[in-house]
This record gives C-alpha cells, structure tokens and sequence, in this order.
C-alpha cells in the first residue's frame, strides 16, 4: 500500500499494508479510512477505525497502527480501554434511538412516548445505562403503585428499551435490570357506564364538539362502533367500504382475516363530516383524544371510565338488546371465543331480569 495506490483506490476496494500487519484501507463512495484488524491475548477481533485519509496519513497510520499493536502485545486491549474511558450514556440519551428504531414501528409508539413523558421520574432518565439495575427499576415501579395498571405498562415498556440496550451493545448481553421486579395484580374490570353516565357523557361531548371536533368525532366513534382506541387512531380512508371499516393490520390479525367494523348510520354521518384526505387517517394527528375524554368523563361523574370501558359498554349494551355471545365477538373483533365469554354474567343478568318479569306478570305482581 503507498500513496499512488491509495489515491486511485474504487469504491470496494480494500489495499492491505505490507509493512503493519492487520493495517489496510478500505475505500467508499465518498471517504478512504484506515482500519487495524488484530486478536487480543484473549482471543477478541478487533477492527478499529483509525481515520479518514487524508486527513491522516499512511505513515501517520501505521504509527497508529504500531503503538495499538505494542498495547495488545503487552496483554492490553487499547479498544476496551477506549470505551471504558468513554462517558457512559443515559436513559434519556439513548431513548431517542429506542422511539426510531422500535416505538416509531409499532402503532402504540405515542403511547410509549406518552409514558415516558409523564411516568418516568427525571432522577431514572438522567441515570447511564450501564448503571440501571433492580433497584432503581423497583423504585420507579413502586413510585407507581397508585396507578398499578399503569405501572405494569411502564415497567413492559422499558424492558424492551433495557433489551435492545443489549442488542446495541450500551448494556452486558443477560443484564435486564427488569426481569426480578415484580408487577402489580391486576384486576379484571368490569366497568360499564350506566344509562345516567351513557346520557351525561354524550351531552358533555355535544356541548365540546366545535371546541374539538377531532376528539369528539373519535369519541363518537368509540362509543358507536365498539371499536378499539388504536383501531380508529389507525384508520384510512381507504379502509372505508360503503357502512364498513375494513382493517387489514390489526391487533388480531393472528390468521389473515380483515378486521371488520361495522358503521351505523350515526356512526357514518360523523365520519362524512370529517375532511376527507385520501389515503390519510379519518382523524388526522390524534392517537387518543384523552385531554377531552378527562375533562367529559369528571364532568359526567365517572372519573373511572376509561376509554376503553367504551367498548365494555357497547358490548353490554348489545347483550341487554338480546344479543348472543357469538353476535357480540363478530362486533368486536374477536377471533377467540373466549375472549367473548368475559360478557357472560352480562348475559345471566339479563335473563335474570326477564325472569323477574315473566314471573311478575304471572302472579300479577309485576
């Protein structure tokens, strides 16, 4: 390898120097650098990137080149060193690389940022990675208790960052400071609004529908079609067949079946008023209308109902109309029966009240 040769290297090419074992060139489409490959005494490979050329020269390399070689000759690893020396990076430093490379994939990556904005304490995002254990997982987990479910979220959510902190080499592979902390017992809910609740939450929405059209539509929409958050913040219009929404990558898409939701007549009036924009969502720039849903829900006196316990309601709704099981899983989506079976007390309850009223009518008590 000389000057001349480095000069008219190609893009691909790779020019190995005879006098430093392991120093070699390889060229690009718009730099030259020198590399080092060498084993330390513990068997490691190593390839280094010593600079641009020519920033730096070919004899300034091989110097490089000599003196990293005298350290691994020595039984030290001049790499190793390097980074250890190198100030570690905190939570809050790698997490943008997390929301690009993982959250910015997935349809719930608003929710993740939205957790990590208002869960995770400052004191956890301005520790380094490499310091992150059991402890201070517990910590942040406990400071949580009062919203276990929350918790349980937030504690998911970061053991997946702690587990591509491994794959991108800021953490030892095995280290997941998550994996001992134990969650919260969750309940299962069983909230659905009242009739009460169910009329003083379409007035409160009605009252805010001009000061926010975008969230009462979504709202609307959740309330009408039984329909999951996720699957109306991802909707198009082009998933918009005549009274149906036709969903093709949805939560349960385990088999290849579209995910079905049925418009009714309300349902669709609210959508044709909104801005049509081609193959953008129906509801443009908004993952959870939750700012308006927090303000309805205190307003009508059920500060508990989350807008998930919409679906509950519709689901409960349909069973008091006389609706079987089997009717109610097709509505929601459901590819499990058991999934369904939940609304099942829902189901005695009703007969329960027919039976009341057979009964009366036939002692004439009714």
């Amino acid at each position: 390898m000389n000057h001349t040769k480095i000069k008219s290297a190609q893009p691909g090419d790779t020019l190995r120097d005879i006098q430093v074992p392991g120093l070699h060139l390889r060229a690009f489409e718009k730099r030259k650098s020198f590399y080092l490959y060498f084993r330390t005494k513990m068997g490691k490979e190593r390839r280094p990137k010593l600079g641009d050329f020519p920033t730096i020269t070919l004899d300034q390399a091989r110097k490089i080149a000599r003196d990293m070689l005298l350290q691994v000759a020595a039984g030290i690893d001049p790499i190793a060193e390097r980074e250890q020396k190198r100030p570690a990076l905190t939570v809050d430093e790698v997490w943008p690389r997390y929301i690009f490379e993982h959250a910015g994939q997935k349809k719930t990556g608003k929710e993740d940022e939205r957790m990590y904005r208002a869960s995770v304490p400052s004191w956890f995002k301005s520790l380094s990675i490499t310091e992150v254990d059991y402890n201070n997982l517990y910590k942040l987990h406990q400071g949580l208790k009062e919203s276990p479910y929350q918790a349980n979220r937030v504690l998911s959510m970061l053991a997946k960052f702690f587990n591509l902190c491994e794959k991108w080499k800021f953490r030892p592979l095995g280290s997941d400071p998550c994996k001992y902390v134990p969650r919260f017992k969750e309940e299962k809910r069983r909230r659905y609004m009242s009739e009460d609740e169910r009329n003083n939450v379409i007035r409160l929405l009605l009252e805010k529908k001009e000061q926010y059209p975008d969230s009462w539509a979504f709202i609307m929409l959740l309330i009408l079609t039984g329909a999951r958050r996720g699957e109306i913040a991802g909707a198009r219009w082009c998933d918009l067949h005549e009274s149906k929404l036709i969903l093709r990558n949805h939560k349960t898409d385990h088999t290849g079946e579209d995910r079905v939701i049925h418009l009714p007549k309300l349902a669709m009036e609210i959508i044709e008023g909104l801005p049509n924009t081609g193959n953008e969502e129906l509801i443009i720039g908004i993952s959870s209308p939750r700012k308006l849903w927090d303000t309805v829900r205190k307003k009508a006196g059920c500060p508990d109902l989350r807008l998930h316990d919409l679906r509950h309601s519709f689901a409960s709704i349909a069973i008091s109309s006389g609706y079987n099981l089997s009717q109610i899983g097709e509505l929601l989506g459901h590819r499990d029966a058991g999934t369904t079976s939940r609304y099942a007390h829902l189901m005695d309850d009703a007969a329960m009240c027919v039976a009341e009223d057979i009964a009366g009518k036939i002692t004439g008590k009714g």
